[in-house]
């Protein structure tokens, strides 16, 4: 019997060490919310067949670029890596100048951007 008491104490004890590096949730942040709802608005104000889209792409970038540098800073362990993916995700359409972004390519990377941005919007406003 003592050999059993020994095996379950060792495997809680294994579980209690390995638990303790699993990466939280972080708690409800205001500017985090905000920043993931501005982000989301500027994706959707893209406007791909317009010949000032990459405007709309370095405002958008500008909002990525704050709610990264926050979470970073803040050391939001689960939010940072989402942002970090969607700046790689628009950092190819960045930067442009009139005509230099195709439409069908802005358009692929616009959905993937919403996509990401419903992610982070939904992580950040599902915390308690």
């Amino acid at each position: 019997m003592k050999k059993y008491y020994s095996i379950i104490t060792a495997t809680l004890l294994g579980m209690l060490i390995t638990g303790c590096s699993v990466t939280l949730p972080s708690k409800w942040d205001d500017n985090e919310s905000a920043g993931a709802a501005d982000v989301y608005w500027s994706i959707q104000e893209i406007r791909c067949d317009d010949p000032l889209v990459h405007r709309y792409m370095d405002h958008a970038y500008g909002k990525i670029n704050w709610l990264y540098y926050y979470t970073k800073l803040k050391g939001t362990d689960d939010i940072h890596p989402l942002v970090d993916g969607m700046r790689i995700t628009i950092e190819p359409l960045t930067g442009k100048e009139v005509g230099e972004i195709n439409p069908k390519f802005c358009e692929l990377k616009r959905r993937v951007l919403v996509e990401q941005a419903i992610i982070i919007s939904d992580t950040v406003m599902g915390r308690f």
